[in-house]
């Protein structure tokens, strides 16, 4: 709480008793939040800076030949890593589980439909697959945009994987381990830049003010 008046009081007549400052009103001065930032714009503005120090670098060196040498080659895999991580293949709605067992997808629908679920460490965990549906529809709400796709991911970060195992999906949800994950977040996609700065800008917008509560998980 800050008294206005005192403060004044105090600027105009330094050393002035605090029993002597004039009565005034409390103000309240609400803290001030962090920004969150946008998120995605940090790996674009990377990106943005190694190719511009690379475009820059080739005129310099090339002069009138320059235009040529930029058509025949492209940013390094160095540069263009900054870019996947901007998510051009749409939006990520990841949930990591910190999960210890095998994970693995079992069909159990028998010879006359497919019944996919999820099994960690031999106990079905399909639940968790379930448990995005929440997640998933609070970013459709908040980006009111059917052209951007919406991904989403379990992460498994220390679970075990059977010999030669991949991504897989049960629904519409990939079920992975990280460094999987960054592969398929890096695809390439249909946004362009602009695209991703103004998805993660709606979003930051959006969803920073409050956040969706997740139903009560119950005990297995």
């Amino acid at each position: 709480m800050t008294c206005l008046l005192c403060v004044q009081a105090r600027s105009e007549a330094p050393g002035l008793p605090p029993e002597l400052c004039p009565p005034a009103a409390v103000v309240l001065i609400p803290p001030t939040l962090p920004d969150p930032g946008v998120p995605g714009a940090s790996a674009l503005r990377e990106y943005e800076r190694r190719h511009q120090k690379r475009e820059h670098g080739i005129e310099q060196k090339w002069g009138r030949l320059a235009s040529v040498v930029k058509f025949f080659g492209d940013d390094p895999q160095s540069t263009t890593a900054w870019a996947k991580g901007s998510a051009p293949s749409g939006v990520w709605v990841i949930d990591a589980k910190n999960y210890q067992g095998k994970v693995e997808r079992r069909d159990l629908g028998g010879w006359s439909k497919v019944d996919n679920r999820l099994y960690v460490a031999g106990r079905n965990r399909s639940r968790l697959v379930e448990g995005l549906a929440w997640q998933i529809d609070a970013v459709k709400a908040a980006l009111d945009d059917n052209d951007v796709f919406i991904h989403a991911a379990l992460c498994f970060t220390d679970a075990s994987w059977k010999l030669f195992a991949k991504p897989f999906r049960i629904g519409n949800v990939w079920v992975t381990w990280a460094d999987a994950l960054a592969e398929l977040i890096g695809a390439p996609g249909p946004l362009v830049r602009e695209d991703v700065l103004r998805v993660a800008k709606q979003l930051g917008a959006t969803l920073r003010s409050a956040a969706p509560v997740a139903p009560a998980a119950r005990s297995s």
